[in-house]
């Protein structure tokens, strides 16, 4: 179970304290582990392990102080990141294992768990993906647009938040899983001009309208759906 965290550097040549609340359907156990990664075109990553940590059937506490190495004299490449890795097993067939709680900071002591607003958790996660058209909502709103000319639609979508990075956009493509206010039918939406605050989206190929007519672009079927993932 992996979760990667922002710029390598953090914590570097420090003590970093993972604390989190733990158990197992039939006292196996798990190791810890922090990798320094240096991205693409990096140094190789540095790995820093625990001790096996023993869960049993009742939930525990538990907190690992990781001695991180200094990045001092590596090279840092794109896309970098610190990751935290519970590595559980060997597992007893159809045993599971659950934590919660998981919180790692920098320092030789745990702290209480920093219990953040569902409005404010939900922001940080719209850093690293934001549905545009999410699925199952058929007649979704996706966005404003017009047609640029008779048969190109163009629309624009800002995103709630300024993401990571620039976004991947990915989407469906199926006959009739989009359409507009002006009922004109199409089977995907384009993207154009991508940003980390905005999508320009675009038909030029089964758009039918009056050009500088404006519209709002929206799904025509649960299963539509486009996301924008700027992820590490």
């Amino acid at each position: 179970l992996k979760q990667r965290i922002e710029g390598v550097e953090k914590g570097n040549g420090q003590n970093v304290t993972l604390s989190f609340w733990g158990r197992t359907e039939q006292a196996d156990d798990c190791i810890l582990r922090l990798i320094q990664n240096f991205g693409s075109g990096g140094s190789t990553q540095t790995n820093t392990d625990s001790g096996t940590i023993d869960l049993t059937t009742s939930w525990q506490y538990f907190t690992h102080t990781f001695a991180l190495p200094s990045t001092s004299g590596k090279t840092v490449g794109t896309n970098h990141f610190l990751e935290l890795e519970f590595i559980f097993g060997p597992a007893t067939l159809n045993s599971y294992f659950d934590i919660t709680g998981v919180q790692l900071e920098v320092g030789s002591q745990a702290t209480d768990f920093e219990q953040r607003s569902f409005a404010e958790e939900l922001q940080l996660c719209q850093r690293y993906f934001y549905p545009v058209c999410p699925k199952n909502i058929s007649g979704q709103s996706i966005g404003m647009a017009y047609y640029y000319v008779n048969t190109t639609l163009l629309g624009i979508v800002h995103y709630p938040v300024t993401m990571r990075a620039t976004p991947t956009i990915t989407g469906a493509d199926v006959s009739n899983y989009f359409t507009t206010t002006h009922n004109d039918l199409m089977n995907y939406l384009l993207a154009n001009r991508i940003t980390t605050t905005t999508l320009e989206f675009y038909n030029n190929s089964q758009a039918s309208g009056t050009a500088m007519q404006a519209v709002i672009a929206r799904s025509n079927n649960a299963e539509a759906f486009i996301y924008a993932t700027a992820e590490l």
